[in-house]
């Protein structure tokens, strides 16, 4: 059964989805006014660009959306100054701003409006014989608009599907009447972001949910009851650890910060970004038997093909990938890491396609992103490496590091506390030691903290004996008495 664990930290929503004890999928959302993916603006075109068939528009926000005029669209249609309600499908990142659509669409747990196409589309992966038929007798909608009848719809009374379709239906015209009848650019629905697609989207055949906010408790308690969705256990998680400490879950994402990943095989796997795409390189590297040379080129690229749907998945990477596998020269291998792909990525649910081996060995995937990469949130360039690799963000450890100090104090009634670091953070942290302390909801503790060399993770534990904290007393950074005074 899948596990899905929702943590909410300060501005942050971090989601992650386990099958099984395997982590799958991570998800992060900042909660900024920004535009954010799904949700609806009404905008006003600046400016169209015929060399790069797209226009700017303004949404009212501080950068302009983009909307690509490629498919189904001519520029001819479009003037500088008309207004067109849009859907963001891309958030901005850098000093891009979001990417928008006119196709907007409108998820439920059952079924999709779409604009898109305008006819009633059922998901392949429905097998009830005469299902198309009883939909189309059942369901009735606006001309103008297209519903999608989603997997999940197959096994649920049709009056619960024509319910949420109605409702469907209703918010579409809602979002009309305001763009209608208002004058200004901004936003005319707000979707409820990650939040509201992993429900959606990974709890077929049930899951379990674990939360630690009581009102995405409330939230998830209420869609659930609405939808009546199924074999859904929802709890609420109480904790001094954050959940993903609590559940081994911020080891595997602090892992993420290598961008070399080694198989068992012998070989690995080097992941690189560039602005344009994300490069994958495979590499047999120790596994090099001459006697055995194409079996080993086979495994490692098999295990590689494997290595790398995890990661794209774990990193939440989308746009163009591009994996230069291990050459091989028979069609049939060749074959064989197509298959392993396909397989991994089989109930992705971010519109995957994988594309033949080029003569170059070199396979093209395109994953639509949803939101952020995890890794945008955890990790920053690491300026001792020059560019070669990155380190954790001092927010994002600080956040750990607080649960640990909660347990602590809250445990072991003990306010001697001793912090392993590596050196990367000691002029971070010693530049505005209280505010470190603060963080750490540590004031009314005395603080030791030894930062080491080339610390691959860090340490948090309590001094309990005098002699401890005598041995430790030069590496005391803050005191709770100083303070006082």
């Amino acid at each position: 059964m899948k596990k899905i664990f929702i943590e909410r930290q300060n501005t942050l929503l971090k989601i992650a989805v386990k099958y099984g004890d395997i982590l799958k999928e991570c998800f992060i959302e900042e909660d900024t006014e920004g535009p954010k993916v799904g949700d609806i603006y009404r905008g006003v075109i600046k400016n169209i660009v015929p060399s790069i068939h797209g226009a700017f528009i303004d949404i009212g926000y501080e950068k302009n959306g983009y909307l690509s005029l490629e498919k189904n669209q001519h520029i001819n249609t479009l003037k500088k100054g008309d207004e067109v309600m849009v859907e963001v499908v891309k958030e901005e990142i850098d000093k891009k701003g979001p990417k928008v659509t006119r196709n907007l669409s409108l998820p439920g747990a059952y079924a999709v409006l779409t604009k898109e196409h305008s006819h009633i589309e059922i998901s392949k992966k429905i097998k009830t014989p005469n299902f198309k038929e009883l939909i189309e007798e059942d369901i009735s909608k606006p001309e103008d608009v297209g519903i999608i009848i989603r997997t999940k719809a197959e096994n649920i009374d049709i009056n619960i599907l024509k319910e949420e379709i109605s409702e469907l239906i209703h918010r579409y015209e809602e979002i009309c009447n305001k763009f209608t009848y208002s004058s200004k650019v901004g936003p005319l629905y707000k979707d409820n972001g990650i939040l509201s697609r992993v429900l959606r989207n990974y709890t077929e055949g049930g899951a379990e949910i674990v939360v630690d906010n009581y009102e995405d408790y409330l939230y998830y308690e209420k869609l659930i009851k609405e939808k009546r969705l199924e074999n859904l256990h929802l709890s609420f998680y109480e904790g001094d650890l954050s959940i993903f400490d609590n559940y081994g879950i911020e080891k595997e994402i602090l892992a993420l910060r290598h961008n070399k990943i080694n198989l068992s095989s012998g070989g690995n796997i080097v992941l690189e970004r560039t602005e344009a795409m994300n490069v994958v390189d495979v590499n047999t590297a120790k596994n090099i038997k001459p006697s055995l040379k194409e079996k080993n080129i086979l495994v490692t690229n098999m295990e590689a093909a494997k290595e790398v749907v995890k990661q794209i998945r774990l990193r939440n990477l989308g746009g163009i990938i591009v994996v230069d596998f291990v050459d091989m020269k028979s069609h049939e291998d060749k074959a064989e890491v197509l298959k392993v792909l396909q397989e991994e990525f089989k109930d992705d649910k971010h519109n995957t396609k994988i594309y033949p081996f080029t003569e170059l060995n070199l396979v093209q995937i395109t994953r639509k992103k949803y939101g952020k990469s995890i890794c945008d949130y955890v990790f920053n360039s690491c300026v001792y490496c020059k560019g070669t690799g990155e380190k954790v963000s001092l927010e994002y450890i600080l956040s750990i590091l607080k649960g640990k100090v909660k347990k602590i104090k809250s445990e072991q009634g003990i306010k001697n506390i001793y912090i392993e670091l590596d050196r990367n953070y000691e002029n971070e942290i010693n530049n505005d030691i209280v505010t470190f302390v603060e963080k750490l909801d540590g004031l009314d503790c005395d603080i030791f903290i030894r930062f080491q060399e080339n610390l691959d993770n860090f340490k948090v534990e309590s001094l309990i004996f005098h002699s401890q904290i005598e041995a430790m007393e030069e590496l005391k950074v803050f005191s709770a008495k100083t303070r006082c005074k």
